[in-house]
């Protein structure tokens, strides 16, 4: 069942703080696609993956057996369908799947939290069609226990955390291949060090991976970490300390060289915060204080790049306790609540937002017809009217195609230098998949992007200069 609502969004008051309210001067517009009713699935923790027009995604309960489902639906809300129930006493099979589902070709990967032959879960994989299920690893205390978070691809290898288990009980980074043969412990994270990781793992330059703990460090309120992709070299980069942020139960992301991420608590108000660092660990900023019923409280999940703007959840607070939809400029100011949630529209998101055009994506654990969580859509504006409003730009890339590394030219019309310098371009796969960002360093000059490692194939690239304004996009083309 979907029901739509218009949502009149007040304009804020003038208020001083660590932050700054912008006046939301449009409507937003939110429609609930799917109601979770125990059945059909219930309580995800995660978020919806989009490949073509389809979504796919998980519950951490519900479906024919109450051990969690993968589930795909159209874009639209129709056709949703139920392509796997986890049942704890099918042979290899895990309960509760936790987090995210990636993808390669027609295949999702995903984690479980519990269940398995050693009741603490599993790595699997599943065609897209709900067929071919595999279980690649499973979990036991030695080799991690209780994942929480989602695996990153990166070539053929999957990397992920586990927030126990491991040589010291404190949690570790492991890595497998897509065909679940090669299984490798890169680190064991101790008590005397950093421990419990959460979230996910992100990609960053020179073959560098970065996480972060929810505790242990020098102050036991978390860290941020790297480690190589061949698992030497881990290096914590920056520890917690209370007032600046701790224990984040979600991921970073990589925006050029710098990675943005929040904490579920700490912050001035004990609320959580959002931060950046420089991918060495110098220049580190908390851009923004969570204050409760102002901007909601103790976000779990990731934030989303787009538009130029940050978006994400928090899992409390704001007007009803149950959370908000928020979007913020990369520098923490004009913060927006696009949605306050409540009982019937969904409460308590426990994941991150997906975006596709003018439409924000997401699901929450509870609310709804059934109080089991939703799956909702709604239009920012503000997204329509950055698309709407396009610059002009002169973007030009040669060769094209090429053998993978392309040289990027441009202008843009009516801009300074300083707005031109530092930009930032971001290129995914035909999936909608980032499969790199970096900073561009020209002045209305040359680049060179160098995609050399992918296969063959079309993607697509957008230049967003450092004021949030898309500068260029178009198309790559591989062919070697």
């Amino acid at each position: 069942m979907r029901k739509l609502f218009t949502l009149s969004l007040p304009i804020a008051f003038a208020i001083t703080f660590t932050f700054s309210l912008l006046p939301h001067l449009c409507e937003a517009q939110y429609t609930d696609l799917h109601d979770f009713t125990g059945r059909n699935g219930s309580n995800p923790h995660g978020s919806l993956l989009l490949s073509g027009s389809k979504f796919y995604g998980m519950t951490l309960l519900g479906g024919a057996y109450n051990g969690g489902m993968v589930f795909s639906m159209d874009t639209d809300g129709s056709g949703y369908k139920d392509i796997w129930d986890f049942y704890l006493f099918a042979g290899p099979n895990g309960i509760s799947p936790y987090g995210n589902l990636i993808i390669s070709g027609n295949v999702l990967f995903g984690i479980t939290k519990n269940g398995g032959a050693g009741g603490f879960g599993d790595i699997f994989s599943i065609k897209t069609d709900g067929s071919g299920f595999k279980e690649l690893k499973e979990f036991y205390t030695i080799n991690g226990v209780d994942p929480q978070g989602s695996l990153l691809l990166e070539d053929t290898n999957l990397y992920g955390l586990a927030f126990t288990g491991g040589a010291n009980m404190d949690g570790f980074i492991f890595s497998i291949d897509t065909s679940g043969k090669v299984f490798d412990d890169m680190h064991d994270f101790s008590g005397a060090g950093s421990f419990n990781p959460t979230g996910s793992l992100a990609a960053g330059p020179f073959n560098a991976l970065y996480g972060m703990t929810s505790f242990g460090g020098a102050n036991n309120y978390g860290c941020i970490f790297y480690i190589l992709q061949n698992g030497i070299g881990y290096t914590d980069i920056y520890d917690f300390s209370g007032p600046d942020g701790r224990e984040p139960h979600g991921s970073l992301i990589r925006i050029g060289n710098v990675f943005y991420g929040m904490t579920r608590i700490g912050g001035v108000n004990n609320a959580g915060c959002i931060f950046s660092i420089n991918y060495n660990g110098s220049g580190y900023q908390v851009l923004l204080n969570f204050t409760s019923s102002l901007t909601g409280e103790y976000p779990y999940g990731d934030l989303t790049f787009a538009g130029g703007r940050l978006y994400g959840m928090t899992s409390a607070g704001a007007a009803n306790g149950s959370g908000c939809v928020f979007s913020v400029n990369i520098d923490g100011s004009g913060f927006i609540d696009l949605l306050d949630f409540s009982l019937a529209n969904g409460q308590t998101p426990y994941g991150s937002l997906t975006i596709s055009g003018e439409n924000i994506y997401g699901m929450t654990s509870a609310g709804g017809i059934d109080s089991l969580g939703t799956i909702f859509r709604l239009k920012d504006v503000g997204l329509a009217v950055t698309n709407v409003m396009a610059p002009k730009e002169t973007t030009a890339v040669c060769p094209n195609p090429s053998n993978g590394v392309f040289n990027i030219s441009f202008s843009y019309a009516g801009q300074s230098s300083s707005t031109l310098a530092n930009q930032s371009i971001t290129v995914y796969n035909v999936l909608g998949e980032n499969i790199l960002t970096e900073t561009l360093r020209s002045v209305q000059g040359n680049d060179i992007i160098d995609l050399s490692s992918r296969p063959n194939g079309v993607y697509l690239y957008r230049i967003i200069s450092t004021d949030g304004s898309p500068v260029g996009e178009g198309k790559l083309i591989i062919q070697k």
